[in-house]
Parts: structure tokens; sequence; C-alpha cells
């Protein structure tokens, strides 16, 4: 019997035009088949499937991309672990792909802790898509890792300060509470 797939071929039986195969599955059944793997290799396998072709593309798809993305992982991403991802797969991955990934992860409003593996083999480039989080709360950067001190710097910079500034308004919205509602008021739920 012929894949489903084929069925949505054109007459004839010619392969897709400019359209792979894959993009073809609907985003939820790839939710199915990536279910079975581990959750970084989930997340990987996001990335091969929706991300464009050329990383140049990638700036005017993410949101379309991301979306898919998400029927396919889900919305559960507080963490990323690179680390238990097998020593031969993670030597290729580049910065285009840990950024695709951290693109279909949402990392920026989602992630909490990203371990990157020891062996990894990206510059930094890809941790772009973290710049500006407001919830990364802890980066595991080894030091086998070839990562360019003035590509990763103003990421993490950029970082910082968007926590730093976090805090400073919890500490001024909880100072505001006091004041308006009472000093009973920082029991209640803080934002």
């Amino acid at each position: 019997m012929a894949p489903a797939i084929a069925a949505n071929a054109p007459a004839g039986g010619a392969p897709f035009s400019g359209e792979s195969a894959i993009a073809a599955i609907p985003p939820h059944l790839l939710g199915e088949v990536a279910s079975y793997l581990a959750k970084p290799s989930r997340a990987l396998f996001a990335a091969a499937v929706t991300a464009p072709s050329s990383s140049l593309l990638w700036k005017r798809a993410e949101r379309q991309s991301s979306l898919e993305a998400i029927a396919i992982l889900g919305d559960d991403w507080e963490e990323l672990d690179l680390a238990i991802i097998e020593g031969s797969l993670v030597a290729k991955l580049s910065d285009d792909d840990v950024h695709a990934t951290l693109i279909c992860i949402d990392g920026k409003r989602n992630l909490r802790k990203l371990n990157l593996a020891a062996g990894i083999n990206i510059v930094g480039h890809g941790l772009e898509a973290l710049r500006g989080s407001a919830v990364l709360e802890k980066i595991d950067l080894y030091d086998g890792l070839l990562l360019l001190e003035e590509v990763v710097d103003p990421i993490l910079r950029s970082i910082i300060d968007c926590l730093r500034e976090r805090e400073e308004s919890r500490e001024k919205l909880q100072y505001l509470r006091k004041q308006y509602l009472g000093p009973n008021s920082s029991s209640q739920a803080t934002a």
C-alpha cells in the first residue's frame, strides 16, 4: 500500500514542486511522531521540520515556524538539556541549529535553564534567540566550548539587564501595594 503522502502528490505521481513531502504532513501528526523522542531530540526535530532551509530567511519565518513547532512540541519548555544528546550528533550541531531550536521552543519567553553540551560546535550566534530573556535563570557553558566572548557577552549582558529590570519592577510593585493596600498586601498574589 502506498504511503498517505503519495495520495497528496500531483497527478502522475510527480514529486511535490517547491515543497518537501514532510511539509505536507500536518503538525499534529508530526507531534505524535515527536512524542516518542527524548525532549531535546524533539526540539531539534521540530526545528528541522519547521525552520526554513536558509538561516537568512529565518527572521521572516520565525512567527509561523514557532506556531507550527508548538503544535509539534507542546509548550512545556522551561529546560533544554543538550548534554543528553548522543555525542556524534552534538558535534554536528551548529549555531543555526541551536538558534532554530531556541526559536521553536520560544526560549526567550519559556526557557529557564539551558545546558549546552560539551563538544557542541558553536561560537555563540545561536544564543541570539535568548537576547533580552527575562526568564532564563541558568545557562551551563562548558570550558570545552568554542564560544566567542565578543558574541556571547552582549547576549548574556542583555539577559542580566532584563532580569535586573524585572526584579526592580517586582520591588516597585510590592512597594506600591504596601503603600496603597496596606502592610499585609505583600502576602497577596505577586505579579
